[in-house]
């Protein structure tokens, strides 16, 4: 369960934001490239190992990815009357 609510450390998601901005301005250092492309695989790999166990526990209660996310309260429940 940690996996599905911990999408990526706080940290290193305001970092991976900072050297995106830097990116498209470019302006990136050499090593900020490096880092860049580190963390950036780091929160690919986080993510498809959350949504890894997200599909998973999704089979085991018989409910979609969509509807067990909005039971966790990982995403807003979506209004009927929309």
């Amino acid at each position: 369960m940690i996996v599905i609510y911990n999408a990526y450390p706080t940290d290193e998601s305001k970092r991976l934001r900072d050297l995106v901005e830097k990116s498209e301005q470019g302006i990136l250092t050499k090593k900020e490239h490096q880092e860049y492309m580190h963390l950036a695989e780091k929160a690919e790999a986080n993510s498809l190992t959350r949504l890894e166990n997200l599909v998973e526990f999704a089979f085991l209660r018989k409910v979609t990815v969509p509807n067990l996310m909005e039971q966790l309260g990982l995403i807003k429940s979506k209004s009927k009357d929309a």
